[in-house]
């Protein structure tokens, strides 16, 4: 039987990286998840919804958020402590939670680690997708209002892949100018 750690015990064991965000950092990125681009959509939201509603479910869906991302986060120290992995992502998190399961599913983590690989491509990929088609969008009401260039939804997504895969392959988000 499994000794159940404390959170002290936990937190405590936790290895600090190099590179690693403190939790300042941390709570600033998950407010910039959280809001991000959403912000924009916030006001068609409320009209469809209503003010009273509206402020209800945004309590509510903030509350749900903070909570799952909160149970992740503790299910990723307890599962690291066990297993003596600092580090582990959401798929090897999966896998090793399944592992440790119930008889009847403990040898099904493998495919478990890959419906959460595939489920995170997707999300991924569809977020990606969603968020140039915004900007296309924005940059072509833009334009078309603005001058005489008149470019189609598809040419501004064309013309964004390149700054875009550009900016994706800055790898660390810290300047130093030493």
């Amino acid at each position: 039987m499994l000794q159940e750690p404390t959170m002290e015990e936990m937190f405590a064991a936790r290895i600090k990286e190099r590179g690693s965000i403190t939790p300042d950092q941390a709570l600033v990125h998950m407010i910039k998840v959280m809001m991000g681009t959403g912000m924009l959509s916030l006001p068609l939201a409320f009209k469809h919804s209503g003010l009273w509603l509206g402020l209800f479910l945004l309590a509510v869906i903030c509350l749900v958020c903070i909570f799952c991302t909160r149970q992740l986060v503790l299910a990723q120290h307890y599962i690291g402590f066990l297993k003596s992995q600092p580090r582990l992502d959401y798929a090897n998190v999966m896998r090793s939670a399944v592992e440790l399961g119930p008889p009847w599913i403990r040898d099904r983590g493998y495919f478990w680690k890959q419906v959460v690989n595939a489920n995170m491509f997707l999300a991924q990929f569809g977020f990606c997708c969603v968020y140039f088609v915004f900007m296309a969008d924005n940059l072509k009401q833009f334009f078309d209002q603005t001058s005489q260039i008149h470019i189609s939804q598809a040419g501004w997504i064309a013309l964004l892949l390149v700054p875009i895969m550009a900016l994706c392959t800055i790898r660390e988000l810290k300047v130093s100018l030493e």
